[in-house]
């Protein structure tokens, strides 16, 4: 199922370990059976037509849900996978600046789809030639979808910066190797 081309798009959270019955234990059998049925009604999703998962990676049932997606890409290539972006700052478009609720959800909409370099610019381009000089909350939204693009491409699934700490979150199958990112860091303040 596509709608004007684009793939069908499915996102899931869930509750974290502290609100589960079983906590952190994933060989309890309840837990168990929710994973088994999560497989099930993603593999169901996959069947009607969803290609594109998106996950906030967080620990508890976002991650059962990413296990599962990540489970069944072997056997369904099409399945992709999103990468978030989770910072401590302030990106969003203020109703100050765009004031058409449908207008601003189709910035939001295009701001998320931005896949390039390009595509940056222009969205740049086009909301200053449509509403004026980009306030501070929406340009980091618009870096923020850039930093997403970037890391998406070096198969990280998540970001997460908070209290002045950045926390990197790679795909099992990542094509780079994580553990060798502190010392490129290191190499490259020289």
């Amino acid at each position: 199922m596509r709608v004007r081309g684009k793939p069908v798009s499915c996102c899931f959270t869930g509750h974290r370990p502290a609100k589960l019955p079983w906590g952190t234990d994933e060989g309890d059998e309840r837990c168990l059976r929710l994973k088994a049925r999560l497989r099930e009604v993603i593999a169901r999703a996959v069947e009607d037509g969803y290609t594109h998962f998106i996950c906030g990676m967080a620990e508890g049932c976002d991650l059962y849900c990413a296990e599962a997606v990540l489970a069944l890409r072997g056997e369904n290539e099409a399945e992709d996978f999103e990468t978030v972006v989770d910072c401590d700052i302030d990106a969003y478009i203020p109703p100050s600046y765009i004031r058409n609720e449908y207008q601003k959800l189709d910035v939001y909409k295009r701001i998320s789809g931005i896949e390039n370099q390009e595509e940056y610019m222009d969205m740049q381009d086009e909301l200053i030639d449509r509403f004026g000089d980009i306030p501070n909350s929406v340009d980091n939204l618009l870096r923020i979808a850039l930093i997403r693009m970037a890391a998406h491409g070096l198969d990280m699934t998540e970001i997460k910066g908070k209290n002045e700490r950045i926390t990197f979150n790679f795909r099992p199958d990542a094509k780079i190797d994580p553990r060798k990112i502190p010392d490129f860091l290191k190499n490259s303040r020289k």
